[in-house]
């Protein structure tokens, strides 16, 4: 799964993850898991900055995911191709 930086807020697109967890049977977002990225933006004086950005990822139907930035809740959809 490639998150796009527009819902990351970073400069590029992210592919590699640090971490992840999921919720407990009786969570609120139990079928839903947490994803930890590192994120790299531009501040003000066009330095690159290093941010973590933590994503929740949820299914929807069978072929697509509901990721939202936990940060700014931004959401976006992700349709998933099958491999047939």
């Amino acid at each position: 799964m490639v998150l796009p930086k527009d819902l990351t807020g970073g400069v590029r697109d992210i592919s590699q993850f640090h971490a992840a967890g999921s919720f407990g049977n009786h969570e609120t977002g139990y079928n839903a898991v947490i994803i930890v990225f590192e994120a790299i933006s531009k501040n003000e004086n066009g330095f690159d900055e290093r941010n973590m950005v933590s994503v929740k990822v949820t299914p929807q139907t069978q072929n697509e995911l509901m990721v939202t930035n936990l940060c700014t809740g931004q959401t976006t959809g992700i349709h998933m191709k099958s491999r047939e």
